[in-house]
């Protein structure tokens, strides 16, 4: 990538994905010699449209679209490929997941391991809301009733509802007893009110399925704390941030979740796009699906570690082409 730009197109560099993707390139980029730009999406669509049209005017080699998917910006994205500059979609659902019939946009994705196969965008998260699932099916052998606090309004974490709903429509024994749609306006005391009422509406249910950790800390947290319920109920989330899982580590009404680590996606995105940008196919280079509780792959302290550390291993490859 000696002497490329690269531009950063982020959802929204203020949230902690964001703003570990931005240091992550940043430290990686006198190594490889690359330029950096960013652009805040501000989690404004039309800003995102911005932000690619921004990308053509700076003539730069490639664009990493971050958590912004491909449907509803068509447009925009063919305006990108028409100026010759490659798309990379990281953490982001192109339009041909969500509609095989549909044309595909981006020019590539990092891969992710799960069991004997690969797998891309949204399969990535609606794996994590299987593992959601399966935690609670094993956890509650077999007899659950979840209340479900669903994000529909993003492609990826619509993605994670339906893995998690599909999987628990595999358990005769288990049900849904309410699944909750939540928006970006519904964060603070609006999630919190919702989820109180869930709670109180459903005395008979045993399990919170949260899609993922930035609802917890939002609302989801205090209502299940001020319900006198984090005893009874099995609660799993996602992400693993430190105050999360300081939740779980304490016993605090959180009990298990599905682990994105922010620095190893962006490295993978990173390495796609040197192999793209040199004539190579992607390899496999995402972080396995992962669950975490009390017992397992959870630290005394602080975020989620990875047990392998993936930094020197990009790194070496890096510097062996």
């Amino acid at each position: 990538m000696q002497g490329k730009t690269l531009m950063y197109l982020s959802a929204g560099i203020s949230s902690p994905s964001g703003t570990a993707g931005v240091a992550a390139l940043e430290a990686v980029r006198d190594q490889l010699g690359f330029s950096l730009v960013t652009f805040d999406g501000q989690f404004t669509p039309s800003r995102y449209q911005d932000g690619m049209r921004q990308a053509v005017a700076q003539k730069v080699d490639a664009l990493i679209v971050y958590g912004i998917s491909c449907a509803g910006n068509e447009s925009a994205l063919r305006e990108v490929h028409a100026a010759g500059i490659k798309i990379i979609g990281l953490q982001s659902v192109d339009c041909n997941e969500a509609d095989p019939s549909a044309p595909a946009m981006f020019d590539t994705q990092p891969l992710y391991p799960l069991g004997d196969r690969t797998i891309r965008g949204g399969e990535v998260w609606a794996a994590n809301g299987a593992a959601q699932a399966d935690y609670l099916i094993s956890q509650l052998e077999g007899n659950v009733k979840v209340i479900q606090f669903d994000v529909p309004d993003f492609a990826v974490t619509a993605a994670l509802g339906r893995g998690f709903q599909e999987r628990m429509a595999e358990c005769s024994t288990c049900e849904i007893v309410e699944s909750i749609d939540v928006a970006v306006a519904d964060f603070g005391p609006g999630l919190q009110q919702k989820a109180e009422q869930a709670l109180l509406k459903h005395p008979d249910a045993n399990a919170v399925a949260i899609n993922y950790d930035d609802l917890v800390t939002l609302g989801l947290s205090a209502a299940i704390q001020s319900s006198g319920r984090k005893d009874d109920l099995v609660t799993v989330a996602g992400t693993g941030y430190e105050a999360t899982l300081d939740m779980i580590r304490q016993d605090n009404g959180l009990k298990a979740g599905w682990v994105q680590n922010h620095d190893w996606d962006h490295y993978a995105g990173i390495d796609t796009t040197l192999r793209l940008l040199s004539g190579q196919q992607p390899e496999v280079s995402g972080i396995p699906v992962i669950l975490y509780d009390k017992d397992h792959n959870i630290s005394e302290s602080g975020g989620f570690t990875p047990a392998t550390d993936f930094r020197p291993v990009f790194e070496q490859a890096w510097a062996s082409r």
